[in-house]
């Protein structure tokens, strides 16, 4: 259970999702992840999914970042790792779309 989890420290969920066929059960996760988490960055991993269905999933869910590849998420979550090793006074990670 989502809620049950402590996620006070924790900078970016990255949540993998098998079925990409279903934006809305994307979407509706990453809503409760964000009502849980709302000072993490969430990051959608489609892994082999294709351009149009990568674009439908980053629009109706809206996460911080939407990527189709291991190399992509790896690149998310060292910048993101780099970005809380910095002072709170630092820019929170951007939000960026990684189409490659």
């Amino acid at each position: 259970n989502l809620f049950r989890l402590d996620l006070s420290d924790v900078a970016l969920v990255c949540l993998t999702c098998l079925d990409v066929g279903s934006p809305t059960h994307i979407r509706n996760l990453v809503r409760r992840v964000r009502r849980k988490a709302p000072h993490a960055d969430v990051v959608v991993a489609l892994f082999g999914a294709d351009a149009s269905t990568a674009d439908k999933t980053r629009s109706a869910s809206q996460p911080t970042s939407l990527v189709t590849n291991f190399h992509q998420a790896l690149a998310v979550c060292t910048e993101a790792a780099a970005a809380s090793a910095l002072p709170k006074e630092s820019l929170p990670l951007t939000k960026k779309t990684l189409a490659q």
